[in-house]
C-alpha cells in the first residue's frame, strides 16, 4: 500500500474527512489534501503524526521475527 492510500484509509477508518484530521493535527484543512493531489509522498513523521490524531499507531514489523517498533509522531513544541 503507498503512503497516499495509508492516509486515505486512515481518515477513512477514523470516520474523519481529510479536512478534519488536518486541523486535528495541527495544520491548514488541506495539509493532508495535498498529499493526495500531488501524488506526495509524505514522510514518517507525517505519517506517525495522523496516526496519533486518528489513534492510530504506526508500527514497523520485522517479518522473521514478528517484533514490533512503534514510530512515536513528533513532539509538539
Amino acid at each position: 500500500m503507498q503512503s497516499n492510500e495509508i492516509l486515505r484509509a486512515i481518515c477513512e477508518d477514523a470516520g474523519l474527512p481529510m479536512s478534519r484530521v488536518s486541523t486535528l493535527a495541527g495544520r491548514s484543512n488541506l495539509y493532508i489534501a495535498r498529499y493526495m493531489s500531488d501524488k506526495k509522498s509524505p514522510g514518517t513523521n507525517v505519517l506517525a503524526e495522523i496516526c496519533d490524531v486518528t489513534g492510530h499507531d504506526l508500527i514497523v514489523r520485522n517479518r522473521e521475527t514478528g517484533r514490533e517498533i512503534v514510530i512515536d509522531p513528533p513532539k509538539k513544541e
